[in-house]
């Protein structure tokens, strides 16, 4: 098969970053419990799990969610990548907080959400997946949502 231009960037790239992002798994935190991929009425969203992946996000989106990578690995913000029923692909940034009923719960909150180079987008299924994500967590019925 012969190699795209685009392919042969995405690879160099992938290269590069890997020199100042971590590929583990991240798993600090809120992470364990959060799920890899949830999916409603069309639209998907796929859980950022390692500061590297968090900034080949970056990268292919055209925006700085990469500056978030090192917050990611501490435990301290999420990021999913989305992508609607319509086919519009974003990026979904939570901050992670203490649960303000329970001290030994950590909750997501919305930070920001927006599409290649950002590009508004709507947020109606990002906020829906950390309500649901926090529902969840309260509930203590936490489990891979498909």
């Amino acid at each position: 098969f012969p190699v795209t231009i685009r392919e042969e960037h995405d690879i160099v790239v992938r290269k590069y970053d890997e020199k100042d992002y971590s590929p583990e798994i991240i798993t600090k935190g809120i992470y364990k419990d959060l799920p890899l991929e949830w999916e409603y009425e069309g639209s998907k969203a796929t859980l950022l799990r390692s500061a590297l992946d968090v900034a080949m996000e970056g990268n292919n989106m055209g925006h700085c969610v990469a500056g978030y990578a090192g917050r990611c690995y501490a435990g301290q913000y999420v990021v999913y990548h989305l992508v609607l029923a319509d086919g519009t692909e974003g990026t979904l940034g939570c901050n992670v907080l203490t649960a303000s009923d329970d001290k030994n719960k950590q909750v997501l909150t919305y930070q920001q959400c927006y599409g290649k180079y950002n590009k508004r987008i709507n947020t109606t299924f990002a906020k829906l997946l950390i309500e649901t994500i926090n529902n969840q967590i309260k509930q203590e019925k936490i489990y891979e949502i498909k």
